[in-house]
């Protein structure tokens, strides 16, 4: 069977390459099926489409919230071509009912949940029935999936840092993330292991001529014996690697072994300088734990880039002060602020729901953090879509704005920052930060 796979997104910031589109094709051509996958939003997926012959058996998508309006134009436009489609993804998993089309005439099913072998199940005509949700099938031993499959999508994926996971699952409790990140993969953490791992980079590096690596699991650090085996085996530095953590599953010794052994940049998430507002997230972290952390990486020489939001129901100028202090203590080599956001079935969305507190309706929030105004022209309540306790929208947008922009602008009186930021990322995506930075 030949299979379409789609991921639609805004090409000039998607630098992330679709991990779970890649897994599916791979385990549908290890099992003798076609699959093929494009990206881009609705107008360049159907220039794509067009000329496309002999046309797919099944297209299957990909589903984000952050690209529903662009998901239902590309919906519409395949069901005019009579061909099965099949949605998964996180948005899939959450909300699939606003997936099927209302008059329930079109071959639709939505995956929820993990999608390789369901997929396959599909493919393989093990259903005959459309307009359905199906709960999709998780794989226990990650070692038994084939590698992505990296030769189908975009060589820029492939330019700067080849984006890998190692592990599935998170068991912490965000308020922002969960229980969403439990419904896509359970509750469970499920790892694969050193040896499949570093198999995976020797053939990444052989086959697309690469060395550099980035780890996107969502706690990559929580199992320090498989870290600390994962160091062993990399000790003499075959490659280089960057990687996701919380602050509370890091200590000086295994972040010194994460260097000797190739790790370049660290990403953390902290949220927040203000110890008030990691609460309200239910985050689980203490501002002295990300100091510390910060500490011993600035100590170690591992760059680290920080993810901070702006915009908790509770935040008030004092906290937002906070947070610019904790950002000027520490030497950063990036930082992103985006507005705190609440995705559709988080515990964070419930709470606001119930306060009353959502200003529209979330299929017109800004979930892409105001990168873009491709997606959907973007006014203030988009943008801010929670009723803040003690702050305006503009008290929010101003103090995100006036951050990034000082960071940044201090950042640059290096002349080779930019050079180096443009190097590891791409022109595009450079300027389309820059724009959301200086706006």
């Amino acid at each position: 069977m030949k299979v379409l796979l789609v991921y639609p997104n805004v090409p000039a910031v998607a630098t992330q390459a679709p991990l779970g589109l890649m897994y599916i094709a791979s385990y549908l051509r290890a099992h003798g099926h076609e699959p093929r996958i494009i990206e881009g939003n609705a107008q360049m997926i159907q220039q794509q489409f067009q000329p496309m012959q002999p046309k797919p058996d099944f297209i299957g998508i990909t589903c984000m919230s952050s690209m529903f309006p662009e998901i239902l134009k590309i919906r519409d436009y395949f069901h005019n071509w009579d061909i099965p489609l099949v949605f998964g993804g996180v948005h899939a998993t959450i909300l699939p009912e606003s997936l099927l089309s209302e008059n329930g005439d079109f071959n639709d099913i939505v995956v929820q949940g993990e999608g390789e072998i369901t997929m396959l199940d599909i493919v393989n005509r093990e259903f005959n029935i459309a307009g359905i949700y199906i709960q999709g099938e998780a794989v226990q031993n990650l070692d038994q999936l084939p590698f992505p499959a990296r030769d189908l999508v975009n060589k820029r994926y492939l330019k700067h840092s080849v984006s890998m996971l190692a592990a599935r699952g998170c068991r912490f409790n965000c308020s922002f993330c969960q229980p969403t990140l439990r419904k896509v993969f359970g509750f469970r953490v499920r790892r694969r292991s050193v040896e499949n791992v570093i198999s995976e980079m020797w053939s990444c590096s052989s086959r697309f001529h690469v060395d550099d690596f980035e780890f996107f699991d969502d706690t990559f650090t929580a199992d320090k014996n498989w870290i600390y085996d994962f160091c062993d085996q990399m000790y003499w530095k075959l490659f280089s690697w960057k990687a996701l953590s919380r602050v509370d599953m890091l200590d000086f010794d295994m972040l010194k072994r994460m260097k000797e052994a190739g790790l370049t940049k660290l990403s953390l998430g902290l949220e927040s300088g203000s110890q008030e507002i990691l609460n309200s997230y239910q985050k689980g972290i203490s501002v002295e734990q990300a100091h510390q952390a910060l500490e011993w990486c600035e100590q170690l020489g591992i760059k680290v880039h920080g993810f901070f939001m702006i915009g908790a129901l509770e935040e008030t100028k004092e906290t937002i002060m906070e947070t610019r202090s904790f950002i000027r203590a520490h030497k950063f080599d990036t930082i992103f602020i985006t507005v705190t956001t609440p995705t559709p079935c988080t515990q964070l969305y419930d709470r606001a729901q119930r306060e009353g507190r959502l200003k529209v309706p979330w299929q017109q929030f800004d979930l892409l953090g105001s990168l873009t105004t491709t997606v959907h022209a973007k006014n203030l309540d988009q943008v801010v879509p929670m009723k803040l306790y003690y702050l305006a929208a503009e008290d929010v947008l101003r103090a995100r704005y006036q951050i990034l922009r000082e960071f940044y602008l201090r950042k640059l009186r290096n002349p080779l920052y930019l050079w180096q930021f443009i190097r590891h990322n791409s022109l595009n995506y450079t300027w389309e930060a820059a724009k959301n930075v200086f706006h």
